[in-house]
Order: structure tokens, then C-alpha cells, then sequence
């Protein structure tokens, strides 16, 4: 009995600590684009350019809109979805974990002003944090083949 008085006191707690108050940003609205992508342009990146392009192709598929990506350095329209491994275009919250805290291909996922800062350790766990967006955005992967996905519709992603 004890065991579950302990677990329903402590699945609210975890659940606020989990829950963020920043704003949300808008990325797609009235089926226009109103984000950029933003990966690094420092080194050879396969992971990062497979998360960019995921974010890309899923946000298409939900609202029929292509959003630019672009590589740090070069000019952006609008808000900012932000990839990187510990970059400087990155940098933690006030009381966040440091990148190692979070674990090794632990990520921090979170809003800034007109920001989406997606970004971890190593490439891995910013590619897992990009899957992470895409299902706060609403989609599913269920199991790996387009049948096990589900992909919501619509014109305005915040």
C-alpha cells in the first residue's frame, strides 16, 4: 500500500517537471512557412542533416509546406528551429542539465523567444530530440515502415 501512495505522489511531480512554460513557436501558419531550420555548417554531418531533412519532410507531410533549412552563419527568415551538438547557437537554459548530465545521447528540447533549440551531447540525440518535436507536433511512429506512422493534417504547426 505504501509502495502505491509513494507512486501516486511522485507521477505528478514528474509530470510538472517535465512540462515546460515557454512559448510555443509557430512554424507553419495558414499553410505558409514562418520558420527556418538551422543546422550547423561547421564539419561533416550526416546525423545532423538526417534530423534537418526529417523535420523538413514530416512538417511537409502535415501541412503541405517545405521549410527552408539553412547552416548557421547564413541569413534566416522568421522563427528558428535550432539543431546542434553543444553548440554555441545552443546554450542552455538557466537551470538545465548540462549536456552531460542529460546523458549520452540524452537532448534538450525547448523553446527561446522565436526559437526551438533541438540540440544534445552527440548527433544521435539531437536526431532523437527531432523525433521528439515531430511528436509533440502530433505524429506517431509506431513501428518502422510509412504504415506505422501517423501523420497529422494540418495548416498551422505551433
Amino acid at each position: 500500500m505504501k509502495a502505491r501512495s509513494t507512486l501516486a505522489l511522485l507521477v505528478p511531480i514528474l509530470v510538472l517537471a517535465c512540462t515546460t512554460a515557454d512559448a510555443a513557436v509557430e512554424m507553419v501558419r495558414n499553410g505558409e512557412p514562418v520558420a527556418t531550420i538551422v543546422k550547423p555548417a561547421s564539419r561533416i554531418q550526416p546525423v545532423l542533416d538526417k534530423a534537418a531533412t526529417e523535420l523538413q519532410s514530416y512538417i511537409k507531410q502535415m501541412s503541405g509546406v517545405t521549410l527552408p533549412i539553412v547552416t548557421t552563419g547564413t541569413e534566416a527568415q522568421g522563427n528558428l528551429i535550432v539543431l546542434g551538438t553543444k553548440c554555441a547557437e545552443c546554450p542552455l537554459g538557466p537551470g538545465e542539465p548540462s549536456y552531460e548530465q542529460v546523458g549520452y545521447d540524452g537532448f534538450i528540447l525547448r523553446t527561446e523567444g522565436s526559437k526551438v533549440i533541438i540540440a544534445s551531447r552527440v548527433d544521435a540525440g539531437t536526431l532523437y530530440a527531432a523525433y521528439a518535436l515531430l511528436e509533440e507536433l502530433g505524429c506517431r511512429f509506431y513501428f518502422p515502415h510509412e504504415s506505422g506512422e501517423v501523420i497529422p493534417q494540418s495548416k498551422a504547426l505551433t
